[in-house]
């Protein structure tokens, strides 16, 4: 139980001094706050290629669902002509 203890003052000791030290660098004065607020080239790239399967699969479920309500109606139309009921 102690090496646990010991582990969590330090891990908590190290995180409230990376925080003051971000906090501290974060307001100085030359900072750029649009730089800092700027998104990734990589996350913005990932947006977009998820947009577009997004986009892909909902083609792909319209597709579906006209592929089915034409079967469905092909169904009830045979069904109709040869008087059997579903």
């Amino acid at each position: 139980m102690v090496p646990k203890t010991i582990m969590a003052f330090l891990v908590n000791k190290t995180k409230s001094m990376v925080q003051r030290e971000l906090v501290a660098n974060l307001y100085r004065d030359d900072v750029d706050l649009t730089d800092l607020l700027q998104e990734d080239n990589s996350t913005l790239k990932k947006r977009e290629d998820c947009k577009k399967m997004v986009a892909t699969l909902n083609e792909a479920v319209n597709y579906l669902n006209e592929l089915r309500d034409f079967s469905f109606a092909a169904q009830q139309q045979s069904a109709g002509k040869s008087g059997d009921t579903i």
